[in-house]
């Protein structure tokens, strides 16, 4: 192909994965409000190695930006990893797309005594506080301009927490002009200790 050529199949194949993402996006929301929630397949997994794959898939698709990553401790747990992986290469889209110019993001993620607990940071205009609380409903972003300016569907933070939910974990944020955005999941690992059944009465 010619250089122009190429670069038509490109927005080609760009649009059509923008349009698999959206139609995707309406099938998550559909099976969470009418089918008790987003359906996950857990089973042992490294999240170690779940993180570096779309960390690198995420350098490669943000050239000349910085995508840092530390990780530390056993990061092993039973989950979905394919629901994991949407949800983290969800996060650090949106960590790029709301960075101040091309300042960097950051993943960390670390084991816990009975979680493992991953964060997503990056130094940018802060979410509104007014907002905060609503962030993670359906079709809601993080600004009227940026629903203006954005081409998705606003349902990529609902369905973060619903995956979240859905495999008996938490995902919060907190956002402010000094210490940036940070989206934290928690994930219950699978090995806390079962509480003792109650005694028999006497």
């Amino acid at each position: 192909l010619s250089r122009e050529d190429a670069r038509t199949m490109d927005c080609v194949l760009h649009a059509g994965l923008r349009m698999a993402r959206m139609i995707d996006q309406i099938l998550d929301l559909t099976r969470s409000r009418l089918g008790g929630g987003i359906p996950v397949s857990p089973r042992p997994m490294d999240l170690r190695e779940a993180i570096q794959q779309i960390v690198e898939e995420q350098r490669t698709a943000n050239p000349g930006r910085v995508l840092s990553l530390e990780m530390c401790g056993d990061l092993r747990g039973c989950w979905d990893p394919d629901r994991l992986s949407q949800m983290l290469a969800n996060l650090i889209g949106n960590a790029f797309e709301h960075a101040d110019g091309d300042a960097g993001v950051k993943v960390m993620a670390q084991r816990q005594e009975h979680t493992v607990k991953l964060a997503v940071h990056n130094d940018g205009t802060p979410i509104r506080a007014d907002l905060l609380p609503s962030i993670f409903d359906s079709f809601r972003r993080a600004s009227p301009a940026q629903a203006q300016a954005s081409r998705g569907l606003g349902l990529g933070l609902y369905i973060c927490r619903q995956i979240a939910e859905a495999h008996g974990g938490t995902l919060e944020v907190e956002s402010t002009r000094l210490s940036g955005t940070t989206f934290t999941l928690e994930l219950p690992n699978g090995e806390a200790p079962r509480k003792a059944p109650p005694a028999p009465p006497r």
